[in-house]
């Protein structure tokens, strides 16, 4: 029987196999492609990676802190603000240093899914969004969020990334 440790790790791994080549085939003017559009701002596809870095760190930081027995973010935490500011704090670095951020997130994430054992699966804290999720459920989220989110610039892009070029 597969344990659940092992059985995430396949989940966050397969989503990341699955985006990695779509967020690493990303052109100049994909970048520059609007994806949401707000009511402050629109995003576009170099919005999106950039969100990406942060919020695969986040959810990370949200899981130590439940396992530890601590809470997850602030009660009168605004997702909606943070994911702005995150945004706004990374608009200066390139589509490469996002990407780095990104792959260094998901190796973080692996290496602290391999230290967990069975009992710490038993927590649950509240989600940024406000959605109670148990730590299986955080881990399947952040893997999900990235799909969503990448399927989402894949649609902008009519489907496949331009090339980058050199």
């Amino acid at each position: 029987m597969i344990d659940l440790a092992s059985a995430l790790h396949a989940y966050l791994t397969q989503a990341h196999d699955e985006t990695w080549p779509v967020l690493t085939r990303l052109g100049p003017e994909d970048l520059e492609t609007e994806i949401y559009s707000g009511e402050e701002a629109g995003w576009k596809v170099r919005d999106v990676l950039a969100h990406l870095a942060d919020a695969e760190r986040g959810l990370l930081g949200q899981i130590r802190r439940m396992v530890a027995g601590g809470q997850t973010v602030p009660n009168d935490f605004d997702l909606n603000r943070w994911n702005r500011s995150a945004v706004r704090k990374r608009a200066g670095r390139t589509p490469e240093e996002l990407l780095d951020e990104l792959q260094q997130a998901h190796e973080e994430v692996l290496a602290f899914l391999s230290t967990l054992q069975e009992k710490d699966f038993d927590h649950v804290g509240r989600h940024a969004s406000g959605e109670m999720l148990s730590t299986e459920g955080y881990f399947r989220r952040m893997a999900d969020h990235r799909r969503e989110h990448v399927s989402d610039i894949s649609r902008a892009l009519g489907g496949s990334a331009r090339r980058r070029t050199p």
